[in-house]
């Protein structure tokens, strides 16, 4: 990810904040509608994942009835999975378009919100894994499987497969920490033997290739790389002739990582945020043909939340404690609840990367 200098991001803010509004997104402000600002990557290393969570969203946009969707107004802004842009992006929504609540994606870009959202008593929903995003706040939550969920599904998996000594390769990131955190405390029995942190912008894997041909005896890799690495990593991992197994969280189905690996990640395993119902993925598909669903799911029920949060108010404070408080939810999803540590009683899954796209991983095809 590309990094910025202070005064760089500077004038990066000052120009966001000086942008004027186009006439056609004008619209008074008379408190009949919940106005929400939606900030996720549509370019950069991100895009595929933002732009299926904006998919989503727009899915079930069209789908609520006529008036529902006169009582909820979305605005969206790129924010490239950059937190320069992502603060940027809020202060323009804000100022221009009197947003109630914001939508963002991401743990890094969220993270760096949370706190400004929380003081400026701003209902956040992050569509993203770091605890931290939303520990300790009253306004914020992640709408997201948590970590310790994807944990609870990965670590067994590893077990059962005779996993005992692995490496492990992460981001200095707060959503491949978060994961890296997690794994920790699940994890009673496998040995990390090789361990190393990269930057995120780092895509020259070769040190770390020399440390895992010398250590004989791994009997896997961990990858909790970021979006951008993932893909070249795998590749880097086969042209070196290493042939570990490689498992991870999340990002090994994001399709631009797939297509980066040029093929090294298939037969790759890793934990997931649980699928959606077939009929969604479905639906979803014929819509959107060349999307990811990555995060699609997850952008339909949260407008089916915010509408339903919309029915008790339009107030920041009434759409905070719905979300913070909502019980038995169905959505596409499944049938979901406030956990009281602002997050929800989302599912993982463990999935494979298939030749095909990707696939649970279920009893009789695992190796």
């Amino acid at each position: 990810m590309m990094m910025f200098s202070n005064l760089t991001a500077a004038f990066l803010i000052l120009a966001c904040l000086l942008v004027l509004p186009h006439p056609a997104q004008a619209a008074p402000q008379d408190g009949s509608e919940l106005r929400v600002g939606v900030i996720v990557a549509l370019t950069g290393d991100g895009a595929a994942i933002g732009t299926a969570v904006k998919n989503g969203m727009e899915l079930a946009y069209s789908e609520l009835p006529a008036e529902k969707r006169k009582s909820i107004r979305l605005f969206y802004e790129d924010d490239a999975m950059n937190a320069v842009r992502t603060l940027a992006a809020y202060r323009k929504l804000r100022a221009l378009e009197k947003i109630d609540v914001v939508v963002t994606m991401s743990s890094q870009t969220s993270k760096v919100l949370a706190s400004i959202a929380d003081k400026e008593q701003v209902p956040q929903a992050a569509i993203a894994s770091d605890p931290e995003i939303s520990a300790g706040k009253k306004w914020v939550v992640n709408f997201w499987v948590t970590p310790k969920e994807e944990a609870k599904a990965l670590v067994p998996e590893a077990l059962r497969r005779r996993y005992r000594r692995i490496a492990c390769i992460a981001s200095v990131h707060p959503f491949s920490q978060s994961v890296k955190d997690a794994f920790r405390q699940e994890n009673k029995q496998l040995a990390i033997t090789l361990d190393e942190d990269y930057l995120p912008e780092i895509r020259d894997f070769r040190p770390f290739m020399a440390k895992l041909k010398a250590q004989k005896d791994l009997d896997a890799v961990l990858v909790l790389l970021m979006s951008g690495q993932v893909g070249v990593f795998a590749r880097q991992v086969r042209q070196s002739g290493i042939e570990l197994p490689l498992f991870g969280f999340e990002l090994f189905e994001d399709p631009n990582e797939v297509k980066a690996a040029d093929g090294a990640l298939t037969g790759a395993w890793y934990v997931m945020a649980g699928d959606a119902s077939s009929a969604f993925n479905e639906k979803f598909q014929q819509h959107y043909p060349d999307s990811s669903l990555f995060g699609a799911a997850n952008g339909y029920d949260l407008i089916f939340l915010l509408s339903a949060a919309r029915e008790h108010g339009t107030s920041a404070e009434s759409v905070n404690f719905f979300l913070h408080n909502v019980k038995d939810f169905h959505g596409v999803l499944g049938t979901f609840s406030a956990t009281g540590e602002n997050s929800f009683t989302l599912p993982a899954m463990l999935k494979v990367v298939t030749h095909d796209g990707f696939a649970p991983l279920i009893e009789g095809t695992r190796d």
